[in-house]
């Protein structure tokens, strides 16, 4: 009888152990009861997971982890170290989680995708493709989109708005992409940049330094725009590409000349959007912020042949048209 005891406990030991592929080899832990009842996958001893997450049979919670609230860890994602995933975030297929990252509120990393360091996902983010690492400092946030193969996002650079990122990006060091803009192709931001607006870089363009871009630009095939230039235009889009370089205002007033391109207050709808905007705060509880006044003008670059046309038939009707608009965007 002291012998089937002894054996039944040994067993019992070797059950609620588990190899999570670390070095460690056999460590104490448990399978995890998913809410609806069903058996889930191996949370260490040392992990968390609250009662109310979803944790797939393929995937792995351990190390100091911690996933609770509603989150999901699906397919054969992992989460280790001290991170953490919360709210209703999603970590699916290959992803793998750890150091002290977190991801959190309804955030989705999906694929072949790893985030570490101290790095932060969260609000309506959604990350899928292969060999992509977010790590360091970076943050990731708003309804950003980061979608391709061979991204990086590094260091204490921030990622926001309605960004898009695509294919072969690298965005290092303490940078910042916000509004609508695009990032694709192997396209390089590093230093202090700001990326914004509607600005698009890619096919190899640059952006370093303390360079600000925004508006409607393009930067391309080469083409670098760096030291303290500011690049910002809200006409028809300017295209920046080649052998080009642009290191300050002097360079880009000259490139403009070149171009035959005007600044935006040329346009009559800023003007009329400037007005709307800055009287209308209050009203429609936003603030009335430079960079807000940006993302309105991007969105409104969404609609700019409509207030074209407006403005060679009805003009009379482009401040309402523009106030339908900005009511839009506030209470987007």
């Amino acid at each position: 009888m002291i012998e089937k005891a002894i054996d039944h406990l040994l067993e019992q030991e070797e059950e609620n152990r588990h190899d999570f592929g670390d070095g460690r080899g056999p460590v104490p832990a448990r399978r995890h009861q998913n809410p609806d009842g069903s058996l889930g996958g191996w949370v260490a001893y040392t992990a968390f997971v609250g009662s109310l997450a979803h944790v797939d049979p393929s995937a792995k919670v351990f190390g100091r982890a911690t996933v609770f609230d509603k989150a999901r860890i699906l397919g054969n994602a992992e989460v280790s170290g001290k991170a953490i995933v919360q709210g209703e975030a999603v970590v699916d297929e290959d992803a793998r989680i750890f150091g002290n990252a977190r991801v959190s509120d309804d955030a989705v990393v999906t694929g072949d995708v790893e985030v570490y360091g101290w790095a932060i996902i969260r609000d309506e983010v959604y990350i899928t493709g292969k060999n992509i690492e977010i790590r360091g400092c970076a943050e990731v946030s708003g309804n950003a989109v980061i979608r391709g193969t061979n991204i990086w996002i590094r260091d204490s650079a921030k990622v926001g708005g309605r960004v898009q990122i695509g294919d072969n990006v690298r965005i290092l060091d303490s940078v910042e992409v916000t509004g609508r803009a695009r990032v694709w192709g192997g396209a390089q931001i590093t230093g202090y940049a700001n990326v914004f607006g509607c600005a698009e870089v890619c096919r190899g363009g640059r952006v370093s330094g303390f360079a600000k871009v925004t508006g409607n630009v393009t930067i391309r095939n080469g083409a670098s725009v760096c030291g303290d230039a500011e690049v910002a235009t809200y006409g028809e889009r300017v295209v920046i590409s080649g052998n080009v370089t642009i290191r300050s205002e002097q360079d880009w007033q000259e490139f403009l000349a070149k171009k035959k391109a005007h600044a935006f207050y040329t346009f009559p709808w800023i003007e009329a959007a400037q007005g709307a905007f800055f009287s209308k705060a209050d009203e429609l509880g936003y603030e009335p912020t430079p960079l807000n006044f940006e993302d309105f003008l991007a969105w409104l670059m969404l609609v700019e042949g409509e207030m074209k046309r407006i403005i060679s038939t009805s003009p009379d009707e482009l401040e309402d048209f523009i106030l339908k608009e900005l009511q839009d965007w506030a209470g987007e």
